[in-house]
């Protein structure tokens, strides 16, 4: 192993794209679970921004399915199926990976939300 970088090597390697800071309206486009490099499995949410300077910008989102990160699955498919709180009480539990839990994944396919960044 070298103990020496060439940074120079790599300057033209800008493979991900940071979009500035704000509240984008996306269009959701597809999903998959995955797991990360810590193993943790998660959500993977690829969509496109719609509207302003930045439409069609493709932006990416990971949701943790870990315990301390329910609250962000609930989030998310509450905002993409537009459900109100009855809706979210009628859905009761869900376990993750489960048909129906995919399937309120299928139905946020193909639908506008605000993501904030």
């Amino acid at each position: 192993m070298s103990d020496v970088i060439d940074f120079g090597k790599y300057a033209n390697n800008n493979t991900v794209e940071t979009l500035p800071a704000g509240t984008y309206k996306v269009h959701m486009t597809k999903w998959e679970k995955c797991v990360a490099k810590t193993g943790m499995e998660q959500i993977r949410v690829y969509a496109s921004v719609v509207g302003g300077e930045l439409e069609g910008k493709p932006i990416t989102d990971h949701i943790a399915l870990s315990d301390k990160a329910h609250w962000r699955v609930a989030w998310f498919i509450k905002e993409a199926l537009g459900w109100e709180k009855e809706d979210m009480q009628a859905a009761g539990k869900i376990a993750v990976g489960s048909e129906k839990f995919n399937r309120c994944f299928d139905l946020a396919k193909d639908r506008t939300m605000y993501w904030t960044i």
